[in-house]
């Protein structure tokens, strides 16, 4: 951790309400997928994909950027 967090964050939304998440961290391939919509299973086994709807925007988060490392945080409190 001390050169930072590697991977990405998708979020897909609709307007102001994220409906998705998908965060995958390297080099393990760590991947978490969270859907917020309120969907049982039966549902969501017959609609689809949240991320195949119509008006539906995506994000990427370069995990990086928000943490860059125990190093980097020591180095700026010093500064």
């Amino acid at each position: 951790m001390t050169d930072g967090l590697i991977g990405k964050e998708t979020q897909y939304y609709k307007g102001d309400k994220i409906l998705k998440s998908i965060l995958d961290i390297y080099p393990e391939h760590f991947l978490i997928k969270y859907d917020f919509t309120e969907r049982n299973f039966i549902e969501k086994l017959f609609t689809g994909k949240v991320e195949n709807r119509s008006g539906i925007k995506s994000r990427i988060i370069e995990l990086n950027t928000i943490f860059n490392g125990i190093k980097n945080v020591l180095q700026q409190r010093v500064l």
